[in-house]
C-alpha cells in the first residue's frame, strides 16, 4: 500500500546476473570492514529486506517519468535501480515521494533503504551520497512579457525565482546571485510553479531542462532564459552513518561506468534531460 504522500513500483527481479570481477571485489572489501560499519554481502547491507527501496522526488524527470498510458516508470532512475537490484539478487520497490525534504525524512526514518538526489553541502547534514553519476543542467523559465532575457540578466536588477521547495537549485541561486529572492513553491510538479508565473508572484522557475520543458510546454507564452544557472551534481543517498552501503554504492557506479551501462543509460535521456553521465569518479 502507498504511504501517504507518495507512490510505490514494486518490480519483481529476475535471477541474479554474473558479478563483475570489479564489483565482486568491492565487496570483498565491504565484507572486511569492521563489523560495526556493516559487515556482510552486499545484499543484506543496502537492501537488509530482501527488497530495496528506492526513494524519489515524483514528478521530478531526472528520477523517473510514468508513463500516462501503462502507469509503468521509466528513466534513468528506474534503469540504475533495475540494474543495481539485480546485481543484488533482490526485489525493488520504487516509491515516489513529494519533494526532496520527504525523500531526506524517509531515509532519515528507515522507511527507504536509498535515494535518488541532488548532492549538495545542506543535504550531507542529514544524509551521506555516493560518488556523482550525472550533472543535471537547470536554467530558468519565465513569462513571454518577461524583460529577461539571459541567466546573466540575473545580476542587474532584483528578481524573484521559484524553486521548489528543498531543491539544489535554490541553493546556487542564493549563492551565486545576490540579487535574486528565492521563493519556494511546495510540491514537485509544475502546476504550482505555472501558477504562481501567472499571476506575477514570481519573476521566473528555475528548474532542471526536463521540468522546464514541461512547464513551458503546459503555459503559453513561457519560455526558457538563454545559458544554464548550474549542473546540478546527481547521486545515490542513504541515511547517515552506513559507510558500507556507500561502498557498495560506489562499487556499483564503478562497474556500470565501466562497462558503459550508465553512459548508455543517460545517453537515451539526453535530447529530454540535457544531462551529462560521469564518466569517472570525480
Amino acid at each position: 500500500m502507498a504511504e501517504h504522500g507518495s507512490s510505490r513500483d514494486v518490480v519483481p527481479v529476475g535471477a541474479r546476473r554474473p558479478q563483475s570481477w570489479l564489483f565482486a571485489l568491492m565487496l570483498a572489501l565491504v565484507a572486511l570492514m569492521p563489523r560495526g560499519a556493516g559487515a556482510g554481502e552486499a545484499g543484506a547491507v543496502l537492501a537488509p529486506t530482501g527488497v530495496l527501496r528506492v526513494g524519489y522526488i515524483d514528478g521530478n524527470p531526472i528520477h523517473a517519468v510514468r508513463d500516462p498510458r501503462s502507469g509503468a516508470l521509466t528513466g534513468i532512475g528506474p534503469a540504475l535501480a533495475g540494474e543495481l537490484a539485480r546485481e543484488l539478487g533482490v526485489r525493488l520497490d520504487m516509491i515516489g515521494l513529494r519533494g526532496s525534504e520527504a525523500v531526506v525524512a524517509a531515509l532519515g526514518e528507515g522507511r527507504i533503504d536509498m535515494a535518488l538526489l541532488a548532492d549538495n553541502p545542506v543535504r550531507r547534514r542529514e544524509v551521506d551520497f555516493s560518488d556523482v553519476y550525472l550533472l543535471n543542467p537547470q536554467g530558468i523559465a519565465v513569462r513571454a512579457a518577461s524583460p529577461l532575457r539571459r541567466i546573466a540578466d540575473l545580476a542587474q536588477r532584483p528578481v524573484r525565482i521559484g524553486v521548489s521547495a528543498g531543491d539544489t537549485v535554490g541553493v546556487t541561486l542564493a549563492r551565486d546571485y545576490p540579487s535574486v529572492v528565492v521563493v519556494p513553491i511546495e510540491g514537485s510538479g509544475i502546476a504550482g510553479a505555472q501558477a504562481m508565473l501567472e499571476i506575477g508572484a514570481v519573476d521566473g522557475f528555475a528548474a532542471a531542462n526536463a521540468r522546464l520543458l514541461s512547464l513551458i510546454e503546459a503555459m503559453e507564452g513561457a519560455r526558457r532564459l538563454e545559458g544554464d544557472i548550474a549542473s546540478t551534481p546527481q547521486a545515490l543517498a542513504v541515511r547517515q552513518g552506513r559507510p558500507a552501503a556507500v561502498a557498495v554504492l560506489n562499487a556499483f557506479l564503478a562497474r556500470i561506468r565501466a562497462d558503459g551501462f550508465l553512459d548508455r543509460t543517460v545517453r537515451v535521456d539526453n535530447a529530454r534531460t540535457g544531462a551529462v553521465a560521469i564518466s569517472a569518479r570525480p
